[in-house]
């Protein structure tokens, strides 16, 4: 959401005349298109600047709230106070100030030719309370990542099923074939096969036979009893 120049100029006013040193965004790798950043003696402040006076006071209010869990976010651990600066349609779109006390953001409200601090801020950086929500800050962002690893894994998961499914259809497809084919086959009468000359062993006379044997007319007629 843009942030009109005034508005933010209206901001940065607010904390140059408490003398505190602007410094760049960039410093804290917050956007500048959203953020301030100042310094005092003691403190990094870092300065979440919203303008939602266009919008409906239910939605003004829903962008106030998401805004409140991004500064606590990214100012946890880096600047030791936090503030909303924010222009609104109505106070109805605020949320009440305990909302603001329990994250340790303060709240400026900025009108068209003022700022006025609501709810101050608490410390952000050092103590024990706000190890807490930097704690919870690591853990949703783990599980985010962990969520967004099973929606990766998911995806591939089902495209692998998709490709299983369609094998799965070929194969279907090729068995439904090879059974209407053997049903074909199975179906043709047999042929009986061809008869066969049964021929009769040649039996051969040796001439390495005895003597004895040689010239004998018993071993012509067992040949020929055999054939």
């Amino acid at each position: 959401m843009v942030v009109p120049s005034r508005l933010r100029g209206l901001a940065r006013q607010y904390f140059l005349d408490k003398e505190l040193e602007e410094l760049s965004p960039d410093t804290l790798n917050l956007p500048s298109d959203s953020y301030l950043v100042f310094r005092d003696a003691n403190n990094m402040i870092a300065v979440r600047v919203l303008d939602v006076r266009e919008l409906p006071v239910h939605k003004a209010r829903e962008e106030i709230e998401n805004a409140i869990v991004e500064l606590v976010r990214v100012a946890t651990g880096l600047v030791d106070k936090a503030y909303l600066a924010a222009s609104v349609p109505r106070i109805a779109a605020l949320p009440p100030p305990s909302r603001f006390r329990a994250a340790g953001v303060g709240l400026l409200l900025v009108t068209d030719d003022a700022v006025e601090e609501k709810v101050p801020p608490k410390p952000l950086r050092g103590g024990f309370r706000l190890q807490v929500p930097s704690d919870l800050a690591k853990r949703v962002e783990d599980i985010e990542a962990e969520l967004a690893k099973l929606r990766r894994e998911l995806s591939s998961l089902s495209r692998s099923l998709e490709d299983y499914r369609k094998e799965l259809n070929k194969l279907s497809t090729a068995f439904e074939s090879l059974k209407a084919r053997v049903e074909e086959l199975s179906s043709r009468p047999i042929a009986p096969l061809p008869p066969t000359e049964i021929q009769a062993p040649v039996v051969t006379v040796e001439e390495d036979l005895p003597d004895f044997v040689k010239d004998n007319p018993w071993l012509e007629q067992l040949s020929k009893r055999r054939g």
